[in-house]
């Protein structure tokens, strides 16, 4: 959604997402977010919308009681479906060209995302053969261990036999 508004492309998918779902609870908006990882984050939009009178949000009270947990819920207002449309409308305007640059940029992006992350696999997998390595090692040591244990007396530093008691 291109943003000509002085509304933060977070706070246009909220009202989007407003006006698209029946009633909406602020769990339903959350999980429809990719960037929201918690209700607060939602709640800080909603607010925020709520002032300039693009939202309405109220407690749903009709559900069972849950006292100051009820959940909210928000719909758009005329304003905010008018202003969703206009924004709408700014894009369908938009020529190809500047379509397919922001197409490109975020390609770019994405790219450049895609580049950082596979380096860190390869370098998860590299600690993680390392550490393989160790318990493989780890492993034979202990299996030398329980060999010489189950075999009979160790010997010690001044030669005498040294017997575990095995009950």
């Amino acid at each position: 959604m291109t943003n000509n508004t002085d509304l933060a492309d977070r706070d246009l998918r909220v009202l989007e997402l407003a006006e698209q779902y029946p009633r909406p609870t602020v769990t339903t908006l959350r999980e429809a977010l990719y960037w929201a990882k918690k209700n607060q984050h939602v709640h800080y939009r909603l607010d925020k919308l709520e002032e300039r009178g693009l939202v309405t949000t109220w407690k749903d009270e009709e559900t069972e009681t849950r006292g100051p947990l009820d959940p909210r819920r928000a719909t758009a207002t005329d304003a905010g479906e008018a202003l969703l449309a206009e924004v709408e409308s700014d894009e369908e305007e938009n020529s190809i060209e500047e379509r397919l640059d922001r197409v490109e940029q975020r390609l770019e992006r994405f790219e450049e995302t895609y580049g950082k992350v596979k380096k860190r696999i390869v370098e998860a997998e590299q600690q993680l053969d390392e550490h393989d390595k160790e318990m493989r090692e780890v492993r034979e040591d202990l299996g030398r261990v329980q060999q010489l244990m189950e075999n009979g007396p160790m010997p010690t530093m001044s030669g005498e036999e040294f017997e575990f008691d095995r009950d």
